[in-house]
């Protein structure tokens, strides 16, 4: 038997690859109840972009361009590293570039 968090975690992991899911699915692979499914959904939605759709045919689905294992700056994050790199130095300069590069998506942000 898996923990809430494991179980959870491996709802996400599924979702990643797939991209949507129906709950029903999740059930039975999961092998727990459609409530515990929901409410894990409820849980995990705070923390990813997942979305529902209802009716015949719903599911559970990722917002497109996202992926589980890129990091991206928040929008805020990078305005403020782009602010500080106007005061920095040449060498904090390039630091704060290759932070921007690394973790900003084509040179931007993940919106």
């Amino acid at each position: 038997m898996q923990s809430a968090i494991e179980r959870r975690q491996r709802i996400v992991e599924i979702l990643n690859a797939r991209r949507s899911e129906q709950v029903d699915n999740l059930v039975c692979e999961l092998g727990v109840s459609e409530k515990t499914i929901r409410r894990d959904i409820e849980v995990l939605s705070c923390s990813y972009p997942l979305n529902t759709k209802r009716g015949n045919g719903g599911c559970i689905y990722v917002e497109d361009g996202f992926d589980l294992y890129e990091r991206y700056l928040t929008a805020r994050q990078f305005e403020v590293l782009e602010e500080l790199k106007k005061t920095a130095t040449e060498e904090q300069t390039k630091v704060l570039e290759a932070i921007l590069k690394s973790f900003g998506r084509n040179g931007g942000v993940k919106k």
